[in-house]
């Protein structure tokens, strides 16, 4: 499996916890993987996050399976 096929996976595993349970769940390792994406939370580890911030994850993972299927169609 590629690198980016396993982080897409990681990710929108980390990312459906997020929108399924509504508490804020960091990623894990390290920031090697080139993700411009990423930024810094105002939230702590398994903090109560408010619904904005849930529908924008729940937009990152939806962007994250378009790109996963971008990936596996190659």
């Amino acid at each position: 499996m590629s690198n980016q096929i396993e982080y897409l996976n990681n990710n929108i595993a980390r990312l459906s916890k997020i929108v399924a349970s509504g508490l804020y769940i960091p990623a894990q390792g390290n920031n090697d993987s080139g993700d411009e994406w990423e930024t810094y939370s105002p939230y702590g580890m398994g903090e109560k996050m408010p619904k904005a911030s849930i529908i924008a994850h729940a937009g990152a993972l939806i962007e994250n399976a378009k790109a996963l299927s971008v990936e596996l169609s190659k």
